[in-house]
């Protein structure tokens, strides 16, 4: 989304984060619509919650194993419960993502063997979660940034946005009014820079 996207402009390592990764989903629609103005072949977002839903509620989704970082502390482990009743995929352990990150590495080799690393740590954190540590201990499991807000909506401590916020773009807009506080610098601040980044990369791509 345009929030990772301005962090990464910054950030060296999250940018070389995404670039290793074997899947990066376009979960911002003002992501969609720059890549439709600089010329990619774009045809939706990917929310990124739906996303993770979807496959919670697949029955033809193999029997799996995962571990859950993320949240405030117990709010992994009530997503974690959430999952396991509703899917194939069980919780085998669940960890609060604001730990000191030399934790971590220890509760990676606890979970034993996991299929799944789901994330919601925030970013830059989670990137570089799933993408030193998980391939380097867990080398069988799969890392997957859930997000914070969908381990969030799990738990149960927050809502999602009506579905015709998320399908016309307008998530940010009802995040900004649940979370002002929290959200403001993000959207206010964040989007316009997003959109100065995005016209000036446009005009660079028509200059002969």
């Amino acid at each position: 989304n345009a929030h990772i996207h301005n962090l990464a402009r910054r950030d060296p390592s999250l940018l070389e984060c995404l670039a290793r990764a074997r899947v990066v989903a376009i979960d911002g629609v003002s992501v969609v619509w720059a890549g439709r103005m600089l010329g990619a072949p774009v045809r939706e977002r990917c929310n990124m919650t739906e996303a993770f839903r979807a496959f919670l509620d697949d029955p033809d989704a193999p029997e799996s194993r995962a571990i859950v970082i993320g949240g405030a502390d117990g709010l992994a482990e009530r997503a974690g419960e959430a999952i396991s009743s509703r899917s194939r995929c069980r919780v085998v352990a669940a960890h609060s993502g604001f730990l000191e990150d030399s934790a971590y590495p220890d509760l990676l080799a606890d979970a034993g063997d996991v299929d799944f690393v789901l994330a919601g740590m925030g970013s830059p954190r989670s990137e570089k979660l799933l993408t030193d540590l998980v391939p380097r201990i867990l080398p069988g499991a799969i890392g997957w940034h859930i997000g914070g807000g969908t381990i969030e909506f799990l738990s149960g401590v927050r809502k999602e946005a009506p579905v015709i916020l998320r399908r016309s773009g307008l998530q940010w807009l009802y995040r900004l009014c649940k979370e002002p506080r929290r959200m403001w610098k993000r959207y206010l601040v964040g989007n316009p820079v997003f959109v100065w980044h995005t016209l000036r990369e446009s005009l660079k791509a028509r200059t002969p």
